[in-house]
């Protein structure tokens, strides 16, 4: 990478340019992303016989059951928790294409395997049944702004969620300068580097009210996803992104909460 005073000089002149620009108001998070996404995360606890050859031989047959539907979820990660929380044991993620697929694939799920399946694998895990209305389920519109160049070769990656607020300084016109900005570090950062990056962020809207009951991060408008390859690489990028002096004072943000996350399915 280039080193810090040269990103540093670079990244002045890229906000200097964004901040004098002309802002659109009209613009938006859905208008300005490079793909956008429904996305729902199911709380699950883990059952009494969890373990990494369980889970693992639970997501091959989940799969293999998945594809003989009409309507199958893409893309689907897990994702566990590197705090203490009383929530769950893990989080399931459900990425669609749009609002649209995910009911008709639920309608499906729910009309075919979904009984048999929670029953079958609750002493693994339990996310609850769709029948019975058990499924814990949190959906967001997800809009990405900065995908991976490479596919993360050894999980568990580190996924971080950041949840912020808008503020009278801080609306979405102005989130959208700053993630330009962001964009415009990251192309400095990475341009000319042999190795490709698996790391991606993209910004998450809710689609119900905050906050969620026993929640750490309290009532929130929108959250940061990062996606790293390892923590040494986040703690790397982290450290980088501190030392170009780019961090914003008046961050509405949270800290981060880090989770290991794992692959599931990947059909996008």
């Amino acid at each position: 990478m280039k080193n810090t005073t040269q990103v540093v000089a670079a990244l002045i002149v890229a906000l200097a340019l964004t901040s004098c620009s002309d802002m659109d108001n009209s613009e938006t998070l859905a208008s300005k992303a490079q793909n956008s996404y429904y996305v729902e995360y199911l709380m699950c606890d883990f059952g009494p016989e969890a373990s990494p050859e369980a889970m693992g031989t639970m997501i091959s047959e989940w799969n293999e059951t998945i594809d003989t539907l009409e309507t199958a979820v893409p893309y689907s990660v897990g994702l566990v928790p590197q705090f203490e929380t009383d929530l769950m044991g893990m989080l399931w993620v459900l990425v669609w294409p749009s609002e649209e697929m995910s009911v008709a694939g639920w309608k499906e799920w729910a009309e075919g395997p979904a009984d048999a399946w929670a029953k079958k694998v609750k002493p693994v895990i339990d996310c609850g049944s769709v029948n019975d209305g058990s499924v814990r389920s949190y959906a967001f519109d997800v809009y990405s702004f900065w995908t991976a160049k490479a596919v993360d070769q050894e999980p568990p990656s580190v996924a971080g969620f950041s949840y912020c607020s808008y503020t009278p300084a801080i609306t979405e016109q102005v989130l959208l300068t700053n993630l330009d900005a962001y964009n415009g570090w990251l192309d400095l950062v990475t341009e000319g580097v042999e190795q490709p990056s698996a790391y991606f962020y993209n910004i998450h809207v809710p689609r119900f009210e905050t906050p969620i009951e026993g929640s750490q991060a309290g009532a929130y408008d929108y959250v940061y996803l990062h996606s790293w390859e390892s923590e040494e690489v986040r703690q790397q990028g982290s450290a980088l992104f501190e030392s170009s002096g780019s961090a914003n004072a008046d961050n509405p943000c949270t800290e981060m909460f880090l989770y290991d996350s794992y692959p599931f399915r990947n059909n996008l």
